[in-house]
């Protein structure tokens, strides 16, 4: 029956507002399952971080550290 509801408040959605929807349910299991794990303190595990997994996927803009212009009569 629950499902069948989903369905009927889809219909009128734009395609934007159901991949939110389906984030959302996404984000909800997630969390369901981290409320179930082991806390990382009892199991003592390390977490390895990797150098570089991300690179050439951020990038900062050249004026990053300049001041903004909403802040100057406060400075």
């Amino acid at each position: 029956m629950e499902l069948e509801m989903l369905m009927d408040e889809a219909k009128d959605m734009s395609e934007d507002t159901l991949m939110q929807v389906v984030q959302y349910m996404r984000f909800l299991k997630w969390e369901k399952l981290q409320t179930q794990a082991p806390s990382l303190s009892q199991e003592k595990k390390t977490v390895r971080r990797r150098p570089g997994l991300y690179q050439g996927l951020i990038q900062i803009a050249d004026d990053f550290d300049a001041p903004l212009a909403d802040m100057k009569e406060y400075m």
